[in-house]
């Protein structure tokens, strides 16, 4: 069965997007399920967390074509790292009349090697962005409980519903969406819990268990190692996560 391919995007930066993936793969591939994780942020940062320093190859000789070399960091997790160097794309891909669908040619060479395709995509309109959209076959989005973030979310609604518009007649962005994730949240601030209540009264279902802002966090990334190991009392919204992942994709949501 080929891997199901999921996008983990934002369009605002600072909803622990990164975190979020990082902390997603370790918990589906703890789970039995084979995940890559395929960096398309040329920051580098979630590289940095799987403690990947000076990749040989990044994602880059990927969406080139050429010859690349996936990283294991653990049983069942592969990544494909990226590098400031990954900017350069966005010059290169204008001579590509099928730039729109670089990402989604390349993943066809390893989607029948995994059960999910994990993409992070960098948190800005770009080529990069829009080739991750493109290639994903649903999409899990962090907000942080804040107007900021909110209105991430709507930028982000907007740009899937008017590039995937164009593509594939009768598409609808709520029927693409694996969850809405809560991020950053401290419920003693009445400003949070207002956007949360938001989120809740207009996705409902789609909003997933909330993830609270706590020091932890930075702590388990700086330290390489996934927050329901480093911190088991935060583990609960990345189970959750998981298992909704799990439904989505068609498989048992028992861990193996």
């Amino acid at each position: 069965m080929a891997a199901k391919v999921i996008a983990y995007a934002i369009q605002k930066g600072g909803p622990g997007k990164s975190t979020g993936v990082f902390n997603l793969a370790y918990l589906l591939a703890s789970r039995g399920r084979k995940v890559l994780v395929v960096e398309l942020d040329p920051q580098g940062t979630l590289r940095r967390f799987f403690g990947i320093d000076k990749p040989d190859t990044t994602t880059l000789q990927m969406l080139r074509g050429e010859r690349y070399h996936i990283v294991t960091v653990a049983e069942n997790l592969d990544v494909l790292p990226a590098t400031p160097e990954l900017a350069v794309i966005e010059l290169e891909a204008q001579s590509n009349p099928m730039w729109g669908a670089m990402l989604r040619e390349a993943l066809d060479d390893v989607r029948g090697d995994y059960d999910f395709i994990l993409l992070d995509p960098p948190p800005s309109l770009s080529i990069l962005m829009t080739n991750t959209i493109f290639a994903a076959d649903g999409l899990i989005i962090p907000v942080e409980t804040e107007e900021e973030g909110y209105n991430g979310l709507l930028l982000l609604l907007n740009t899937m519903g008017e590039t995937m518009g164009r593509i594939r007649k009768h598409w609808r962005i709520k029927d693409n969406i694996i969850a809405i994730v809560p991020t950053k949240h401290d419920r003693r601030l009445t400003h949070h819990r207002e956007v949360l209540a938001l989120l809740q009264q207009n996705y409902g279902p789609l909003v997933s268990m909330v993830v609270r802002d706590s020091v932890k966090y930075p702590d388990s990334t700086s330290a390489h190692i996934p927050i329901y190991q480093f911190a088991p009392d935060h583990a609960a919204p990345w189970v959750e996560l998981a298992e909704r992942v799990e439904r989505w994709g068609g498989v048992s949501s028992n861990a193996r």
